[in-house]
């Protein structure tokens, strides 16, 4: 209890000092590693990403791809990971005021005592706010939706819960909806320091407690 005290104290003091993809748009530099930590899915969550800017004439935008993996940093193991990868770019842009729209592709892996299972979803954000070359501040709107699950129940669970349980493929087996915010600052051209949180709402029968979600992170650019 005492070491799990002390960790949150430390996660928490991390916070108070510094996700995914950036926050400040690109401009010289194009690529960037970043690597974030947070109450994500799990109590503390480690995820690594790389993400590659370019222009696309043709649009007048920038095209950000974005990639990474993600598992918990307590009792981390080989079943317990998220991997994405996804498309960036702004649907509206005037002046400071963006609309910047993502679309992900998830595969995730989870396993406890009652079974283990392999999944396949997408994610749909907006993130409508200001930006500028150094500093943004927007508002995060996130969909998640698992869209086809395998579910394996562990003897366990069929001896001590229910014997008939089927394993097997399960379609839309869950969805999770986020309403936060963002902001993050650039520092020398190449290093973004930035911040996400907010509520977030799992359906009735998912007790996920407490029901928001606290990232941050360092996001370096070359």
């Amino acid at each position: 209890m005492k070491k799990t005290a002390l960790v949150l104290i430390l996660f928490y003091s991390v916070i108070s000092y510094l996700q995914a993809d950036n926050t400040v748009p690109f401009s010289e530099n194009r690529h960037a590693v970043s690597i974030c930590i947070g109450t994500d899915f799990s109590l503390v969550t480690i995820q690594i990403n790389y993400t590659q800017s370019f222009y696309a004439e043709n649009l007048n935008r920038d095209i950000i791809l974005d990639s990474g993996i993600s598992f918990p940093l307590f009792k981390p193991d080989l079943a317990d990971f998220r991997i994405h990868t996804g498309i960036k770019m702004n649907s509206v842009q005037t002046g400071n005021f963006h609309i910047p729209v993502s679309l992900k592709l998830l595969f995730r892996s989870h396993s406890n005592a009652a079974y283990r299972s392999t999944g396949f979803g997408i994610e749909f954000a907006l993130n409508p706010g200001y930006f500028n070359d150094i500093f943004a501040a927007a508002a995060e709107i996130i969909l998640d939706t698992e869209i086809l699950t395998h579910i394996k129940h562990s003897n366990y669970y069929k001896n001590t819960i229910y014997r008939d349980a089927l394993s097997g493929w399960y379609a839309f087996t869950s969805d999770t909806f986020r309403i936060g915010a963002r902001t993050g600052i650039l520092i020398g051209g190449k290093d973004e320091i930035f911040l996400r949180g907010g509520y977030e709402y799992h359906g009735n029968y998912n007790l996920k407690i407490p029901p928001f979600y606290a990232i941050t992170g360092n996001n370096v650019r070359f």
